[in-house]
């Protein structure tokens, strides 16, 4: 299944997942490439946890110019601005786990006493 093609992720997730992101990026001095929104993209479409190999294949469907270090470095850059994590599977592989809802859940204010609860709904 190609980037493209993978539904789990609606458009207005995926656009609020790159912004971040972005937002990340220039914090620390990096730029926003086609190939790093590509690899998010593909990442966030993952229904489970993935490897950097796995998804250096999907994103080379689309783009076979793409190096297994662009999406390493994309991934550790995924980790570092709260998008996914790192998780040791049981054969000891690092594989990686988007974590949509930290930049993606809202915040519910009870009007009469101010109390905050995450509502975990996506939208």
């Amino acid at each position: 299944m190609s980037a493209k093609e993978m539904p789990s992720v609606s458009p207005v997730e995926m656009d609020r997942a790159e912004e971040l992101l972005r937002q990340h990026l220039r914090l620390v001095g990096m730029k926003s490439t086609k190939q790093r929104s590509a690899i998010v993209r593909a990442f966030l479409g993952a229904p489970e946890p993935i490897s950097a190999h796995d998804l250096l294949y999907l994103v080379k469907k689309d783009d076979l110019f793409i190096a297994f270090g662009t999406v390493y470095r994309t991934l550790k850059t995924i980790v570092a601005c709260g998008l996914g994590k790192e998780v040791i599977s049981p054969d000891g592989a690092t594989r990686y786990q988007h974590e949509r809802n930290r930049c993606l859940h809202r915040h519910l204010i009870c009007k009469d006493c101010g109390a905050v609860i995450e509502d975990q709904k996506e939208s």
